[in-house]
């Protein structure tokens, strides 16, 4: 057996013992999510909400409202995600994913607020702990901020993504976005409107 298929059998043997072990479901839902069991996911951290006793709602509200996006279900997902909000302003898990939502949504405005967010948590955080998040939090500021035209903060929050996410996913991104933001800008000054076509969001 792969090592999710031990997991999985661990926290379910460990749930037919005694089914008040949340943590081990909560753990389990997770794995799902990591594995892409969308439906699972959502049938155990349901099963978490509906549990008066269990003490950390927004986590189980975080992993509903990715495993509803990835599921599709857009609306399902920012619902979730901004009830895990509300229940901790302080988890940046829950501001990033809700601002990927609202960006998927077109609603770059807001999905800024909620990035922005994330940086000032990740900032009281110790440096360099959550660096591959701030990196993909800068990332996905400098594209909302594109999409809302302001220019200098989008290159401003790709550099920084670059600058820290290094060779990592969202510095390899940032720096390409970067690079591409320049480049569609000169050709639209040059008057080369068909390039305009090609743009890279």
């Amino acid at each position: 057996k792969d090592e999710h298929a031990l997991a999985e059998e661990h926290f379910k043997k460990a749930l037919q013992y005694d089914p008040t072990l949340l943590d081990s479901r909560l753990n389990l839902g997770a794995l799902y999510i990591e594995q892409g069991r969308w439906a699972d996911a959502i049938e155990q951290n349901n099963l978490l909400l509906d549990d008066p006793t269990f003490l950390f709602p927004e986590r189980a509200l975080v992993n509903m409202g990715w495993a509803e996006y990835q599921s599709g279900n857009i609306k399902a997902a920012e619902q979730h995600l901004r009830e895990a909000v509300r229940a901790n302003s302080r988890s940046f898990q829950a501001q990033l994913n809700l601002g990927i939502v609202l960006y998927e949504q077109e609603e770059y405005f807001d999905a800024a607020i909620h990035l922005e967010q994330v940086l000032r948590i990740l900032a009281d955080r110790q440096p360099g702990l959550f660096t591959p998040k701030e990196a993909e939090a800068r990332f996905r500021l400098g594209v909302s901020y594109i999409k809302l035209g302001q220019r200098e903060k989008a290159l401003e929050h790709l550099r920084v993504a670059s600058e820290r996410g290094g060779a990592g996913e969202w510095g390899k991104r940032s720096k390409g976005d970067q690079t591409g933001l320049c480049r569609i800008e000169h050709f639209a000054a040059n008057g080369v409107e068909s390039l305009l076509q090609a743009a890279f969001l």
